[in-house]
């Protein structure tokens, strides 16, 4: 079976600047490294905005908007506790979507997909001219 495969340089755009030059090893595990790029990009927008809808749980929770239960406490059987997850499920919401959604604004010069892959001629010339993006 012929295993079609998506050109990454064709997402390659000119510029005059970038941000930031990533270059490593891809024979490492790929979901461990789109997990560190999401964190390292996206992790801090997405915690404030993760404790912004926890905190907006809260409050609907303790101002009796959103619903709670009931539920019997496990040392004194005579007491029962009010329980509402709605801050704990705002937050989760709140922090992945923001993880997986954020676009963050850099110029990425990413080598597997701003070096042609496929022209051997091209991908050389492309290597060789690294150091005037690093310099």
């Amino acid at each position: 079976s012929t295993e079609i495969q998506f050109p990454a340089d064709c997402l390659s755009v000119p510029t005059t600047s970038i941000d930031h030059f990533w270059s490593h090893n891809w024979g490492g595990p790929l979901v461990a490294k789109i997990l560190v790029l999401l964190l390292r990009y996206n992790g801090v927008a997405a915690s404030v905005i993760g404790m912004l809808c926890a905190g907006t749980g809260t409050v609907l929770s303790s101002l009796h908007i959103l619903p709670s239960w009931w539920m019997q406490h496990s040392i004194d059987a005579n007491r029962d506790l009010e329980y509402a997850p709605w801050s704990m499920m705002f937050g989760l919401v709140g922090f992945f979507a923001t993880l997986f959604l954020w676009a963050p604004q850099s110029q990425v010069f990413l080598d597997k997909a701003c070096i042609h892959q496929s022209n051997e001629y091209v991908k050389q010339k492309a290597i060789e001219g690294i150091g005037a993006f690093t310099a």
